[in-house]
């Protein structure tokens, strides 16, 4: 009895891992002011001023500690939207970002088979 199975698999790979982007904070401002990052992607500030920094958002909400010189803050972005940025610490200075929805997620593999054809 010969059996006869007609198939085709497809395989892709693993979606991209989350990235961090990083942004300065400098005496002019936040460096870059405009960012655009992908759904579940970090930004990760430093300040490289001379006097304490705090960024902060209000939607979605985040409040980063009061940022000594040198030190960091990171926060991961969750959903998509545009985000505008300040500083509760020194007025004027802001930032916005784009948090767009990440290239269709891969994920894991995935198989298709055609039908099955049996001959006996």
């Amino acid at each position: 009895m010969p059996i006869s199975i007609a198939s085709t698999s497809t395989h892709r790979s693993p979606a991209a891992p989350a990235a961090t982007k990083t942004v300065s904070i400098t005496n002019a401002g936040f460096v870059p002011n405009a960012i655009t990052i992908d759904v579940g992607d970090s930004i990760t500030w430093t300040n490289n001023d001379s006097r304490n920094r705090q960024p902060t958002a209000k939607n979605p909400a985040f409040t980063a500690p009061v940022l000594k010189p040198g030190e960091t803050y990171t926060f991961q972005f969750k959903t998509e939207g545009r985000v505008n940025v300040t500083d509760a610490l020194v007025k004027g200075q802001k930032m916005t970002i784009t948090v767009k929805k990440a290239t269709t997620p891969v994920g894991a593999p995935t198989l298709v088979v055609n039908k099955t054809k049996v001959i006996y």
